[in-house]
């Protein structure tokens, strides 16, 4: 078996004398598409900083493709940033710059490449997610919530990486909007062979997504598999997790 893409070992974290995580243990394998989920305030986004580099755990190893992340060496890991992809939960759009030139920046930061190809291939990564040419002329104030979701996703998408971090892509859709944005991932996914890690309060609406699902509670990962298998977990929170989502019993994810 490859290395996983992601691997923490005995990740803790702290806010003061508020323990997050305490010994977390992860991986992410190579491939796949994994979700975090738990409740608000169990540390799922503070997880996904982590493995992108932007805060650091108090204890513990965090690796992404490999390499060991630190955010004292974030400039020595410049290419391993360039291997990966974030799409933020508000978008995180540069508001005074064009959709075309928020999503041509990643391209221009890298360099090697002028801005007339930067553009062109901006325009073909907003195509490729469903955005027309003239919205690329827009400001971001100017899209729909939908519409944000796509371009930063181009954006996330541009230097084409081999890993995609994705924080709450549902929310904020309606179901329609969030049923086409779950289509477009999957189909990105099947055309670049991608490795995802999404952090979700909207698990049946990604459900299609997923190959696993860790399960946040506890300071911990308390359970991970197959969604499936992860509502027959016997964990106290994971049954009242799942019942609070599936008050009807319906028996998702099989």
């Amino acid at each position: 078996m490859s290395a996983p893409a992601v691997r923490l070992r005995g990740v803790s974290t702290r806010f003061g004398e508020r323990v997050i995580h305490h010994q977390l243990d992860l991986d992410v394998q190579q491939g796949e598409v994994l979700a975090l989920v738990g409740a608000s305030g169990c540390g799922k986004t503070t997880l996904l900083r982590h493995m992108i580099g932007l805060t650091q755990p108090a204890a513990g190893v965090v690796e992404v493709l490999g390499v060991r992340v630190s955010p004292e060496q974030f400039l020595a890991q410049r290419g391993l940033r360039q291997r990966c992809g974030v799409l933020f939960q508000s978008g995180a759009l540069f508001s005074a710059l064009s959709v075309l030139e928020n999503v041509a920046l990643p391209l221009l930061e890298r360099g090697g490449l002028g801005r007339a190809d930067a553009a062109h291939i901006a325009r073909c990564k907003l195509a490729q997610v469903g955005l027309a040419a003239e919205d690329g002329d827009k400001l971001p104030a100017q899209l729909s919530g939908g519409m944000i979701k796509r371009a930063a996703l181009a954006r996330a998408l541009a230097l084409d990486p081999e890993l995609l971090f994705l924080d709450e892509p549902t929310a904020g859709l309606d179901p329609l909007g969030a049923q086409a944005f779950v289509a477009l991932i999957a189909e990105l996914r099947a055309l670049h062979g991608l490795t995802a890690v999404m952090v979700t309060h909207e698990l049946e609406r990604v459900a299609p997504l997923l190959d696993r699902v860790a399960v946040l509670a506890d300071r911990r990962v308390v359970a991970i598999g197959p969604l499936a298998a992860v509502r027959r977990a016997d964990h106290p929170f994971i049954q009242a997790y799942f019942a609070a989502h599936d008050p009807q019993g319906e028996n998702h994810g099989k």
